[in-house]
């Protein structure tokens, strides 16, 4: 949404406010939460890449699903392939690896071995998924919660005061 189509929406002082909210999101919240900072720099480029991505989409569909898991598969990995080059993973934590790995991996129409190709034709069992969820939220809560992007920073904001507009138009029963 652009600075022209809040002011027409919302008038002059609206969009400032809106405007101004999305240039001074705390910075942290772009961090990338790795296993061992030691090992950050030995993460792939594409799947840093596919962080990026999967960061945009979700912080989309999050606008109108709040419920949505709000780290992707591939910033799980990167935390888990440098938290393995510390020490070694428990069971649930490889089995949640390989799984996110050869997931991303089929995604991008990469060969998998057919070790690979067993994570994905096996899935997660319930406690890995619990596992995989419990570290979704760890993740989130270190890098600081929602990214900060410009375009959703906007979107979030006008989500927010579209919602006010429509409280405000409710009819009140009390």
């Amino acid at each position: 949404m652009t600075q022209q189509a809040i002011s027409l929406l919302f008038g002059k002082e609206k969009e400032k406010s809106l405007v101004s909210k999305s240039k001074h999101m705390n910075k942290r919240k772009n961090a990338l939460v790795v296993g061992d900072m030691a090992w950050a720099d030995s993460i792939p480029g594409w799947i840093l890449e596919e962080i990026k991505r999967e960061r945009i989409i979700i912080g989309l569909l999050a606008l109108s699903n709040p419920e949505i898991e709000k780290v992707g598969d591939a910033e799980v990995v990167a935390y888990l392939m440098t938290a393995s080059m510390r020490a070694p993973l428990t069971s649930e934590y490889t089995t949640v690896y390989c799984y996110l790995a050869a997931k991303l991996m089929a995604a991008r129409s990469k060969e998998l071995d057919p070790e690979m190709r067993q994570y994905l034709e096996r899935g997660l069992s319930e406690w890995e998924q619990h596992e995989l969820k419990e570290l979704r939220h760890m993740i989130y809560e270190q890098r600081g919660g929602e990214i900060d992007h410009p375009v959703l920073n906007l979107m979030r904001a006008f989500k927010s005061e579209c919602d006010k507009r429509g409280e405000e138009k409710q009819p009140r029963l009390l």
